[in-house]
């Protein structure tokens, strides 16, 4: 791209309205800055719902949207919008390389996807091709309110500028294949048995090496080679930036096997002559029987995921029972089931009492979360992974901070709470957390937040010590849970300023049998001891543990031993 077409789509832009959604504040802050340099009319949603509402409300020349948001995801909000315009420019951004949602954008018809932080060059790629659509659908619409007067003089003409723009809708501009959206039509409706996918290895690699240009030429020369390759039962398709597709009519899996096997090795004997260079590609290939257009499309994304995990030049035929489909299918029913859990209130608060090993009486109870549905209660590791995947961990910290300050109300028992750094670095959480302590009138000295040792390891730390101490400043105590098995940094333990050290399970499980844990947890001890932190012991299961962690100088301990997690508290 020339700085002529630079300046022309910088041009357009500036006379383009764009409504931006986004709920989080720090992500829509950072891009903004970005895209206020191209845009003048921006108007700012902060979630799929507020979006929809803003769109019947005002026409956009484009929206920008992220997916995973609360109220009305970003592929719910768009079905929504397509359902009322099929043409608007849509882009996804977000800052998850989310495959699993690949398909639903295919079928709603998204022009583009990107990654945040935004690649300014692929950005301007994006948008080029987002003002000619823009252009051509101005076209279209000025075409439309004359349509009355041309009908009568020129009729020949409406037919031919129709089937172009059908044409454009339908095709990728630079390999003139059929795009996306007609692989979409034609499984709709289509005798075809097999789909494969091919994903051009290292692209980007080729983009940054020879540049933008030269990269649409090489996909271009790659196009004719592979139609050169086709059976005549097959038909090609270019539907992502570096990825093709195929339909083959009439084929068994060991069909499409050979087929993969004769692509690579073509691809391997065979360079590109593009611009008089010579230039070797290939392609890691996913395939999956045509069962449903839907489907498939998400098989055959699941079988080039797992082709690109065994390596390069690869290809992998979906099976519905092998371990890592049913691996895939678990995890997105786990992002399904974890948005009702939520939604539908059915995270609960469970207590594990903490045992002083001096007075022998319990001291706290540590809160920790259960999903209940029914007579089904799901332990954390189900559900926790999928909510961090859908921006939701927040959310669940929320309801036990809420429901257990609801709980201890009633008493005057102390309590522990896990805390993650997504909700340390969330804004408003110190405020919930203090019109919770209003409302409950809960004495913050009551309150234990327990967070990983690691969390003062990434690029935020600064601002997470900050948030700690401050809210160690209103009287909170601060616990550090798992301590030793990250990389454990004794300086930070002084930062911090903790009142509690919770020494991993890992190294009490076998304390009673091996020297080596006995000696670690020791260590620790004398450490805290100096500090002036106390001690609490995980997993403590039998009173053999118990004895040798009161040997070793711990103060407190948690386990089996001492019970079990319940959503009641201990008799005394």
């Amino acid at each position: 791209m020339n700085e002529m077409q630079l300046t022309e789509i910088e041009e357009e832009a500036l006379k383009l309205s764009l409504l931006y959604v986004e709920d989080n504040i720090d992500a829509r802050t950072s891009t903004l800055l970005i895209l206020e340099q191209f845009f003048q009319d921006i108007d700012i949603a902060v979630d799929g719902q507020d979006g929809f509402e803003k769109f019947q409300s005002k026409k956009y020349n484009l929206i920008m949207t992220d997916i995973n948001m609360p109220r009305l995801n970003g592929i719910e909000m768009i079905r929504l919008i397509r359902k009322v315009d099929m043409a608007v420019p849509i882009l996804v951004l977000s800052a998850y390389n989310e495959q699993n949602f690949f398909t639903d954008g295919i079928k709603a018809g998204i022009e583009g996807y990107l990654l945040k932080p935004i690649d300014i060059g692929q950005f301007m790629d994006i948008m080029a091709r987002v003002i000619e659509r823009i252009r051509l659908r101005r076209e279209n619409e000025a075409y439309k309110n004359n349509l009355e007067a041309m009908v009568k003089s020129q009729t020949k003409e409406i037919e031919v500028k129709a089937q172009r723009l059908y044409y454009q809708a339908l095709t990728d501009q630079q390999t003139k294949l059929y795009n996306s959206a007609m692989l979409g039509k034609i499984l709709d409706k289509s005798s075809y048995n097999f789909l494969i996918f091919l994903d051009i290895v290292n692209f980007g690699t080729i983009n940054k090496q020879y540049g933008k240009k030269f990269g649409n030429d090489i996909l271009k020369a790659t196009a004719r080679a592979l139609e050169k390759n086709l059976k005549n039962d097959m038909r090609l398709f270019k539907i992502e930036s570096d990825r093709f597709a195929i339909l083959c009519k009439k084929a068994d899996e060991k069909d499409v096997a050979e087929f993969s096997k004769q692509i690579i090795a073509f691809f391997d004997m065979t360079n590109l002559l593009v611009n008089d260079n010579e230039i070797n590609i290939n392609f890691t290939i996913g395939a999956a029987a045509i069962k449903d257009g839907n489907d498939s499309l998400m098989d055959c994304e699941y079988a080039l995921d797992w082709a690109k995990r065994l390596g390069r030049r690869i290809y992998y035929i979906f099976e519905s029972d092998s371990s890592p489909m049913q691996n895939e299918y678990e995890m997105i029913q786990w992002l399904n089931r974890t948005k009702y859990l939520i939604a539908e209130n059915k995270i609960e608060p469970f207590f594990q009492a903490i045992f002083d090993l001096k007075t022998e009486k319990i001291i706290k109870y540590e809160v920790l979360a259960r999903a209940v549905d029914g007579e089904n209660v799901y332990a954390p590791y189900l559900f926790l992974g999928a909510a961090e995947r859908l921006g939701l961990l927040t959310s669940i910290t929320k309801i036990m901070v809420n429901k257990s300050f609801a709980f201890f109300a009633k008493n005057e028992h102390h309590f522990s709470i896990n805390i993650t750094q997504h909700d340390l670095l969330e804004d408003e959480f110190y405020d919930f957390l203090m019109a919770k302590i209003e409302h409950y009138g809960i004495d913050p000295t009551r309150v234990t937040f327990e967070i990983l040792e690691g969390i003062t390891m990434g690029v935020d730390s600064d601002a997470i010590v900050k948030k700690l101490n401050k809210l160690q400043a209103y009287g909170f105590l601060l616990a550090v849970d798992d301590f030793g098995v990250e990389n454990s940094n004794f300086c930070r333990l002084l930062k911090m300023e903790l009142d509690f050290i919770k020494i991993d399970g890992i190294f009490i499980k076998n304390i009673a049998n091996s020297k080596k844990d006995e000696n670690i947890v020791r260590a620790i001890v004398s450490l805290a001891k100096t500090l002036e932190i106390k001690t609490v012991a995980e997993f403590v299961e039998n009173q053999e543990i118990m004895d040798k962690i009161k040997e070793c100088g711990v103060d407190y301990a948690q386990g089996y031993h001492i019970g079990k997690p319940k959503n009641r508290l201990l008799e005394p």
